[in-house]
């Protein structure tokens, strides 16, 4: 758990960043993903 942490403290001050735009289609992917197995669990 340190090392998750850790990471989300270095976004924070900057000293790392993560391009969540450029990978647009990974995220659609993953919500789509979601909201199909939540369709299904009904």
């Amino acid at each position: 758990m340190g090392r998750i942490s850790e990471f989300g403290h270095h976004l924070y001050e900057g000293r790392i960043s993560f391009d969540f735009v450029g990978r647009r289609k990974l995220w659609y992917s993953i919500s789509a993903a979601i909201v199909v197995l939540a369709a299904l669990a009904f």
